[in-house]
């Protein structure tokens, strides 16, 4: 080993190494949720009122429940962004260039190209491509397994990290 490579920022760099192959590994290899189950027809001869109290029952059962980005941002993000968002995650040490800061609202990235950097869709590209592809730094990582509903609620949870 390079005596000039400090063994902390090798055990850093390998604990990020590891920590975003099994997160993307057991996220890619889960399976998909099952499907809601479908709503029974109402009977023919069923009044009115049970119908329709039926159809509202119904919508509950199958509506879905709402991404938690907080969670979403607390599986992929963490390690590098920190838990407030600082850029201060135990990964952040070993890398060059820092982790972005999103409590400063300081964004880099305007790829929808409508003249503001950092709104909802710029963050859900960043996260889903990567930088790299956007002319950043290969070291933010690209998670496209994650569904639409995930990148909403990952980007109002950064928006929520500004101060």
């Amino acid at each position: 080993m390079n005596a000039s490579v400090p063994v902390a920022a090798v055990v850093v760099a390998l604990s990020f190494l590891f920590g975003v192959q099994g997160c993307a590994q057991k996220d890619a290899a889960a399976p998909p949720p099952a499907p809601a189950p479908a709503a029974e027809e109402p009977a023919a001869a069923a009044p009115a009122a049970e119908t329709a109290a039926g159809a509202a029952a119904a919508t509950t059962v199958a509506a879905a429940p709402a991404v938690d980005g907080a969670k979403v941002f607390a599986t992929y993000c963490v390690t590098c962004h920190g838990a407030g968002g600082a850029g201060d995650g135990p990964a952040a040490a070993g890398l060059n260039p820092k982790p972005a800061s999103f409590v400063s609202r300081t964004f880099k990235y305007d790829v929808n190209g409508n003249g503001t950097k950092g709104d909802a869709d710029d963050i859900q590209a960043i996260v889903r491509d990567g930088t790299a592809k956007h002319g950043g730094s290969p070291l933010m990582a690209a998670w496209p397994m994650l569904s639409a509903e995930q990148l909403q609620a990952v980007a109002a949870h950064v928006h929520s990290l500004g101060g």
